[in-house]
């Protein structure tokens, strides 16, 4: 513990983390308490659009690069640390402490008087989570610059945007039966957002808190399962606690990763946190700060709900990069050499103002006007493969700002009536970015969107030609549906008001019906993914050894391929085909529900697409399992005459759907080639 010194009165406030949750709350309650409030950020652009934002000074800066500390620091009087890491890098700790060290010590030549930490709630004396250690020995190294400490630990923040709460809240939703392993019987203390600010505030006017460890929580003790059961009350749901014996904080936070929007990277420290009780052990808060009175997790609870109800919410856990890593800026789009550039231009009968609207509307419950299914498909490819997927939605319904999260978009510029860039957060190979431009042209306006996409080595090239055919019609109907949207937007204001209340009843009515058809459609395309996947298990079984102990001893071609591409090209094409059959399915459904012949055509469709699947499998049966390669070249030609079949139907019914069996086709053509020429060769043995 550092031994306090006594302090001038404080004015002058740095807020560092001022784009994350916590730190882009705390500014403006401090602007309104009257303090003269700098921000600390890597990118300044990022806080366009906060009300407060013309209120305070902002330094460029990063605490990893000590050189950019020094002009951040002259004159303060006390100092916000809100920076930690939530990824799961293998350097996250030493980068932490690195840049408390950096940030200490700047403050300490620069004569800070404190610094105020916010930190995690753990005994020190048991065995706490990676992630929460971090925490604590990030404050013990700010510690050791000298300058008086005030380290607050808090568990988990309830408040309207918050992870933990998110986490909660879509948990409780989505699921009727709540699945509980260990970690969900952990006891834990969790206090409203309004809480946490309040003490990080009043501390600047304490100094008897300079120099100690407070620990702050709400005024309940409860298990995560309790919290979960107390919301769903407040809800108005009826939700079951089932225990499982088995599952791990890693298997937990891929089930988190796949039911809410939180991905793994961040659940799993979050639930890594509950291995321990995480409870406050004394009253030093209340000693120190007595007009505190902490709420119960119920009123958080309700005052949470009732933010996110109004869409009141001034920061959410999206707004975020991933902290601590300022070695990693952020891309902007001033790089274009080596990239490919697709840009679309309409003339749009509507001012500048109704086409930035409609711009700015995108994503969230408005979805993307044409192909929201292709949407829907590439979060849920992206969510497989660890992305952040398509569950993140939007902070506000209307408005955006610097740094928001849009589905799986980025917000990186936001110019009113002018221009609205949003780069990718998805996985891909290489850089991505979709760009909005809007300018007069006579009694309208002149609209461009623009993909730019910066490949990362070939398979970037293949990435972007591969899914060029897709690509086309998606942008292209959507650059279609924002001229026609806007366009309607701007006739409406002449329509009277009771023709647009009509229509928000007809919208109401319009997503209460689509909602139990959206989980419909997604447990769908969950088993249409999961069908050919069985192929593969099949295969997969069928091929054994076989690999290593015989096809490895057989003549090949020059042009064989390696191993390792075959597992990767039928895991694309399996999860091609399985999103194929998906929409042909929906095509059909949508048949039935209008009594068109649509849907026996589909049913007859899939029914061959079943038929061609067991011959798939049955194909690596014979080659590999039963080593004929003979009569795998007349399975195989089967097979490729069933895939053009398919491919054939699919079409009619659903053309992107017979056109996504291409790569499939030449991919089995070529599979044919290559089964022929290895027969050839191994003839005589």
């Amino acid at each position: 513990m550092t031994t306090p010194t006594p302090e001038t009165p404080i004015r002058n406030v740095l807020v560092t983390g001022a784009t994350g949750y916590v730190g882009g709350r705390l500014i403006p309650r401090l602007l309104d308490a009257g303090y003269n409030v700098r921000a600390l950020v890597r990118d300044p652009a990022r806080l366009q659009g906060r009300p407060w934002s013309d209120r305070i000074e902002v330094v460029e800066g990063d605490v990893l690069d000590p050189a950019t500390l020094p002009a951040a620091m002259e004159g303060i009087d006390a100092a916000y640390y809100m920076i930690h890491s939530m990824g799961n890098d293998d350097d996250f700790h030493e980068r932490d402490q690195r840049a408390a060290r950096n940030f200490g010590n700047s403050a300490a030549r620069a004569g800070v008087q404190r610094i105020l930490y916010l930190g995690g709630l753990g005994d020190s004396s048991t065995q706490l989570s990676d992630h929460l250690r971090s925490r604590q020995v990030t404050a013990d190294t700010l510690r050791e610059s000298g300058v008086p400490v005030t380290e607050f630990r808090a568990a988990i923040i309830v408040g309207s945007g918050s992870a933990s709460f998110e986490m909660i809240r879509y948990l409780t939703e989505r699921v009727p039966l709540l699945i509980s392993p260990r970690w969900v019987f952990t006891k834990v203390q969790p206090i409203a957002i309004r809480n946490v600010l309040a003490y990080l505030i009043a501390a600047l006017e304490t100094p008897a808190s300079a120099g100690e460890i407070i620990e702050i929580g709400g005024e309940d003790v409860l298990t995560y399962g309790e919290m979960m059961t107390a919301y769903a009350e407040e809800r108005g749901l009826r939700r079951l606690l089932v225990p499982v014996p088995v599952l791990t904080p890693r298997l937990s936070s891929y089930w988190v990763h796949w039911v809410t929007p939180i991905p793994a990277t961040i659940a799993r420290p979050l639930i890594d946190g509950l291995r321990n009780e995480v409870i406050v052990r004394d009253d030093k808060a209340r000693r120190l700060f007595p007009t505190i009175h902490p709420l119960s997790y119920r009123e958080a609870v309700q005052l949470a709900l009732r933010k996110l109800e109004a869409q009141e919410v001034e920061t959410a856990w999206t707004d975020a990069l991933l902290s601590s890593q300022g070695d990693r800026r952020p891309v902007v789009l001033a790089e274009r050499e080596g990239m490919i550039i697709e840009r679309r231009q309409r003339h749009v009968d509507a001012p500048p103002h109704d086409v930035y609207k409609t711009m700015s509307r995108l994503g969230g419950d408005t979805g993307w006007l044409a192909f929201n299914w292709a949407w829907l498909v590439r979060g849920v490819l992206d969510r497989m493969v660890g992305g952040v997927g398509f569950r993140r939605g939007r902070r506000d319904p209307e408005h955006l700002r610097v740094g928001d999260a849009l589905d799986f978009w980025r917000v990186e510029r936001a110019d009113l009536d002018a221009c609205i860039t949003l780069r990718a957060e998805m996985k891909v190979p290489g850089r991505a970015w979709l760009q909005f431009e809007v300018e007069p042209e006579g009694d309208g306006s002149t609209f461009r969107q623009t993909a730019f996409f910066a490949p990362k080595g070939l398979f970037g090239l293949l990435y972007w030609y591969l899914l060029y055919p897709f690509h086309g019609p998606i942008f292209s109907q959507l650059a279609d549906g924002l001229k026609a949207r806007a366009e309607q937007m701007n006739a409406q204001a002449e329509i009277p008001s009771a023709v647009d209340l009509n229509q928000k009843d007809a919208t109401s009515m319009k997503t209460q019906i689509e909602k139990p058809q959206s989980r419909t459609q997604l447990i769908a395309l969950a088993l249409a993914l999961f069908a050919p996947f069985i192929t593969a298990f099949i295969g997969g079984a069928a091929t054994g050894k076989s690999i290593d102990d015989w096809y490895v001893t057989l003549n090949k071609p020059r042009w064989n391929p390696p191993n390792w591409l075959f597992p990767t090209a039928w895991t694309f094409l399996y999860t091609v085909m399985g999103i194929a059959s998906w929409l042909v399915w929906r095509e059909g459904r949508n048949g039935r529900d209008q009594g068109l012949s649509t849907n026996e055509e589909a049913q007859g469709a899939l029914k061959l697409y079943s038929v061609h699947l067991i011959f798939n499998a049955l194909w690596s049966v014979i080659f590999f399992g039963m080593r004929k390669l003979g009569w795998a070249i007349a399975e195989i030609a089967v097979l490729w005459s069933l895939i053009v079949a398919t491919a054939a139907r699919f079409y009619k019914i659903k053309p992107i759907a017979g056109l996504m069996f291409i790569p499939y086709i030449l991919w089995a053509s070529f599979a044919a080639i290559l089964n022929i020429t290895v027969w050839r060769m191994n003839r005589k043995q």
